[in-house]
């Protein structure tokens, strides 16, 4: 006879019950997230509620005086007040000044500043060095990324645009200083940068033409006299040497001899230099100035070319656009000394002359 059991009871409810979809959460509201607002959580509810979560917001964007000088300066007490210039300037003598330029005899404001003021305003520019691109102009963007990819100093350095083609570039180090005015000549553009220590006397109006590192290849040095010595004095007549090139006393390339000199670019640039050997005839040696596009054949000046100068045309005037220059330019002319006794001739050996393509030989 089969044995016949009720069926087993069924399995005890578990102690984790589901909750119906109507007791679950609302999704957030991404509108208040986003802004920050507070959102209303049901309280009744069995879950946690939902933090306030905000998104930060950006930082707003630096003004324009905060970007240039990064806010350290708004920080640092001040290199002068405003009283102690008034208490300077409170001599009757310091009021006026007469323009002698003008027949009027019109009075022109003057402003004194004291010694010690004026030495304080000058240490922060200690460390710094006047620069301009010879020959060529440049956009300031343009030329600060370059000294960034050049000069890579220790620290950051700040470039200033003080017109007619001069920078004024300032460095956190002296060392820097230092680095980037013994380790030139710098070349942008096939175009030399003068590299000159800052001057609390300088302005571009009455800047001179710079001293500064030129490279020169010196034609006609026989072979026997390739030797670092001797091209090092033929570069003395010219300037003051600073190096040979490195073929240049390997010997291996004996078409010129190259050596940097530095030279002063407000005097006449020497064309040759004659070669005195024992026994031997007499010999010249041409000079050609690598990076100086602009040296007039009259006179042998940087700066403007044969069909301009003023030896020659004397009632032509070089065109500069700003005016304040080319006063200057004519108080400079007037000054200087005619090169009529001069007996060297100049020619178009001194200038680099330019392949197919922009390249230069």
């Amino acid at each position: 006879m089969a044995n016949l059991s009720p069926p087993p009871p069924p399995d005890p409810p578990s102690s984790t019950t589901c909750l119906p979809p109507t007791s679950l959460p609302p999704p957030p509201d991404i509108f208040a997230v986003i802004h920050g607002k507070s959102q209303s959580v049901d309280t009744t509810s069995p879950t946690q509620p939902i933090p306030n979560t905000t998104i930060p917001h950006p930082e707003p964007p630096k003004s324009f005086c905060d970007t240039l000088i990064d806010g350290s300066a708004l920080n640092s007490p001040p290199l002068v007040t405003y009283e102690e210039l008034e208490a300077a300037n409170l001599a009757p003598d310091s009021q006026m000044v007469e323009d002698v330029s003008d027949p009027t005899k019109a009075k022109v404001p003057k402003v004194k500043i004291p010694k010690a003021i004026w030495q304080r305003l000058c240490t922060p520019w200690q460390n710094a060095v006047i620069i301009k691109l010879l020959g060529k102009s440049i956009n300031f963007h343009i030329l600060h990324a370059r000294l960034l990819k050049e000069w890579r100093t220790e620290q950051e350095f700040e470039v200033i645009d003080v017109g007619l083609g001069y920078f004024i570039v300032r460095f956190a180090t002296p060392e820097d200083c230092s680095m980037v005015l013994t380790g030139g000549p710098y070349k942008f553009f096939d175009h030399y940068l003068a590299v000159q220590p800052w001057e609390p006397s300088f302005h571009p109006a009455r800047a001179k033409a710079p001293k500064t590192a030129v490279w020169v290849k010196l034609y006609g040095v026989p072979s026997m006299c390739f030797h670092e010595a001797i091209v090092l004095y033929l570069g003395s007549k010219l300037g003051k040497p600073i190096k040979v090139d490195s073929i240049t006393l390997l010997g291996v390339r004996e078409k010129f001899a190259r050596v940097c000199i530095e030279v002063d670019l407000s005097q006449q640039l020497p064309s040759s230099v004659a070669l005195d050997l024992e026994e031997l005839p007499q010999s010249l040696i041409l000079v050609e100035y690598e990076g100086l596009h602009k040296i007039c054949f009259h006179c042998g000046e940087y700066g403007h070319t044969e069909d301009i100068c003023h030896f020659k045309n004397p009632g032509k005037s070089i065109p500069v656009s700003n005016p304040n220059a080319q006063a200057m330019i004519k108080l400079t002319q007037a000054l200087q000394p005619n090169p009529a006794e001069n007996h060297m001739v100049f020619g178009p050996w001194m200038v680099q002359q330019r392949k197919r393509g922009g390249r230069v030989r």
